[in-house]
């Protein structure tokens, strides 16, 4: 691997990727070192390693960091995310209870996720190890800041059981008597089609 006469550092370090034991000049990086070394990088072209998550992913999943935003971060999008919450990925799964992300109050999956937190214990945006709840979409986290407590919440919920139309209700009346947009009456101009309000 490395050719007669070349100089080979007397540092070692072990490649996380292949977990050989390598001088230190097989591996990228000055002062700072790549965790994992030059042949493993370049037989992962458009991947990196991931030190919390341990695996290759795309270059994509990680943030641009340095000068003229150079570099990679060593850590994957949604690990920084745990790692600022003082937690890691393996914690979360431990407490949802599952390796897939979920939106802990409605079960949506497929939303953009928030990291929840009791914000009594941790006051602003990022949470600890022992406020940290749970995932929440978008929808229902902003509900939960608006609402605050879950007294608010169960009274807002009684208050939509006791006073929505059902099924029966919404059939027995005339659609004529129904107000919102209608778009069955174009207006043109001015190179936009509008639609009328009835």
């Amino acid at each position: 691997m490395t050719k007669p006469g070349a100089y080979v550092s007397p540092i070692r370090l072990e490649c996380v990727s292949c977990e050989r034991t390598l001088p230190g000049n097989f591996f990228r990086g000055n002062r700072y070192k790549a965790v994992a070394c030059k042949e493993c990088e370049s037989s992962h072209q458009g991947l990196r390693w991931c030190v919390d998550c341990a695996s290759w992913l795309p270059e994509g999943d990680f943030y641009r960091t340095g000068p003229k935003q150079k570099f990679l971060t060593t850590r994957c999008k949604p690990c920084r995310t745990f790692q600022s919450h003082g937690i890691t990925r393996k914690f979360m799964e431990e407490l949802t209870g599952s390796a897939i992300a979920s939106c802990g109050a409605c079960g949506d999956s497929g939303a953009r996720l928030s990291i929840d937190h009791d914000h009594r214990h941790c006051v602003g945006e990022l949470g600890c190890r022992h406020c940290v709840r749970g995932y929440l979409c978008q929808a229902c986290n902003t509900a939960e800041g608006l609402l605050k407590t879950s007294q608010r919440v169960r009274a807002l919920a009684d208050y939509m059981d006791r006073t929505a139309m059902t099924d029966e209700d919404l059939a027995s009346l005339p659609a004529s008597e129904r107000r919102g947009v209608q778009r069955n009456r174009r207006v043109e101009g001015a190179n936009r089609t509008y639609y009328s309000h009835d």
